[in-house]
């Protein structure tokens, strides 16, 4: 950490808290838009791609524990359906994130280590991050998540 950097950061400190309530609070709305419902089952009906909004892996909160919500990370089944749900995503004129496509033991600093870690290697390939920064408008939010059920109900 540089002069710089410090005299940024301790700029943004005193809004550290409020940061983290509007994270919190877009988690909240992604949580409770990306859950189906009983009355209005989100269920994909495209056979190439065998998912719904049931089989993709929404984030919790452990209870009594608060989560600050760096990222949004949905699990999808398939890398196809991760595929359908981003491209859905850019339409909206919003972007997500695959922060790790390649699994850690798969750095060319740790190849030949270790042969083969296969959940890593799955999950590397069905993670997918939406947008969370504290700055995300309701609407952008709103948009979002509903391109993303829509992407999966086609």
């Amino acid at each position: 950490l540089d002069a710089l950097q410090a005299a940024l950061l301790s700029v943004k400190l005193p809004h550290l808290n409020q940061y983290i309530r509007a994270r919190r609070q877009n988690a909240s709305s992604y949580t409770s838009q990306l859950q189906p419902t009983p009355a209005a089952p989100l269920s994909c009906c495209n056979a190439d791609v065998a998912t719904d909004i049931q089989s993709v892996t929404i984030p919790t909160e452990t209870s009594g524990r608060h989560h600050t919500w760096n990222q949004y990370t949905l699990r999808f089944p398939t890398p196809e359906s991760r595929e359908q749900a981003q491209q859905a995503i850019s339409q909206t004129q919003s972007s997500s994130v695959i922060y790790y496509p390649v699994p850690l033991h798969r750095q060319p600093c740790f190849q030949g280590d270790h042969p083969t870690l296969p959940v890593a290697e799955k999950l590397a390939n069905q993670v997918l991050s939406l947008p969370i920064y504290p700055e995300l408008s309701t609407s952008s939010l709103n948009d979002l998540a509903k391109a993303l059920g829509s992407s999966l109900t086609r």
